[in-house]
């Protein structure tokens, strides 16, 4: 085997409001930490919406899910329930009141990305929505969250009363499509491509495999 490169970079495309990507998130978390072998990873969260057409205020969570899934969600529910305790979340889909329009919230990803805070303030805003059911499409909710996490009060709220930042959230999402890429959670570790949320022990054997090219 040949020796491992300083670096691997990892790109995960999710959306903060998808509990497959917070599953996906826990189990990338888990792999790495299970690594026998020291790599220098650089992780970088991608945006992609899973409704890029949703309202500003948000659709109305319970009457949304019921009326696309019907009486299947509550069974969806419990096994992601399931997944959630192996991977270390509490889920509580009850809590929340909106599916909300996640632009913002992937606009300040972006910003986060530049203050080295991305993967914190994603891990934040994947705990907020749920399991405390906030709203993440509320420009106040996110600003605390991100002030949470370490960014500057006043860079936030100017960042979120533009536009800055849009044209490369819809840059990037075009290009995931470009790379074949329409589901999420949605990883690619060095040159290999992994969709769903991967079991830990699948995550950490790619990336040695990749480590070792």
């Amino acid at each position: 085997m040949k020796g491992i490169p300083l670096s691997l970079n990892i790109e995960v495309y999710s959306d903060v409001i998808c509990p497959w990507c917070y599953v996906g998130k826990k189990n990338l978390e888990k792999a790495i930490r299970s690594l026998p072998r020291p790599v220098d990873l650089q992780v970088t969260y991608h945006p992609f919406e899973l409704n890029p057409h949703t309202p500003a205020d948000g659709f109305d969570r319970k009457k949304y899910l019921g009326e696309r899934y019907g009486a299947r969600i509550e069974q969806a529910h419990q096994y992601l329930r399931e997944l959630g305790s192996q991977a270390g979340i509490e889920f509580e889909f009850d809590k929340a009141q909106k599916i909300p329009n996640t632009l913002k919230a992937h606009r300040l990803l972006l910003l986060a990305g530049r203050e080295g805070l991305q993967e914190k303030l994603a891990d934040r805003f994947f705990s907020a929505y749920f399991s405390e059911g906030l709203d993440l499409g509320e420009p106040a909710v996110l600003t605390r969250l991100a002030v949470e996490c370490g960014l500057d009060k006043n860079q936030v709220e100017q960042w979120l009363a533009g536009r800055e930042g849009e044209a490369q959230v819809r840059d990037v999402e075009a290009k995931a499509h470009q790379r074949g890429i329409y589901a999420v959670p949605h990883f690619v570790i060095g040159e290999a491509h992994l969709s769903g949320a991967q079991p830990p022990e699948i995550l950490a054997r790619v990336i040695l495999e990749e480590a070792s090219e």
